[in-house]
Formats: structure tokens, sequence, C-alpha cells
């Protein structure tokens, strides 16, 4: 991300994580409504079912990985399926 760019990613379904991972810079992840700055080699983990986003920290470019962790059962992307259909 570039110095001043920011993300506010779509809802999520009741239950859903995200773990961040700051790889290089730091940024700036709000959870409803609270900031919290994530640095270089940390990583922070928050119920994404909630308000969120993430912008830049700072004068300089942040790198860093997301993972979305859907709760078992929700839509699964790849398949364009919904989870286990019941036998």
């Amino acid at each position: 991300m570039e110095p001043g760019e920011a993300l506010e990613p779509s809802d999520h379904a009741l239950g859903t994580r995200e773990i961040l991972h700051v790889l290089d810079g730091a940024a700036t992840v709000t959870v409803d409504g609270v900031d919290h700055e994530v640095r270089a080699d940390e990583t922070v983990e928050f119920h994404a079912g909630q308000e969120h986003g993430y912008r830049t920290a700072g004068d300089g470019p942040v790198r860093l990985m997301v993972v979305v962790v859907t709760p078992s059962g929700e839509w699964d992307r790849r398949t364009r399926s919904r989870g286990p259909r019941p036998s």
C-alpha cells in the first residue's frame, strides 16, 4: 500500500476472522472504531464481522499480508457453493 492509501474490506459473515501481518512499514488497523498500529513483523487477529479497515501509518509504504478465515459452512468462492451438503 502506498502512503495515504486505505482499504475498507467488504462485509464479512459473523464469525469471520482476519489475520493481518505487516511485512514492511506500519499500518493502522481500525476495528469497530478503535485504531491499532501494527508495525513490521507484527501480527493482529480480529473478528471481521464488524466494521474494520486498514491504512498506511507514517510517510512510507506498507507491505502486508491478510488471511480471511470464514466460518465453516459459509460461502466458498473457490467452488461457488456453500459448505458440505446435508446427507
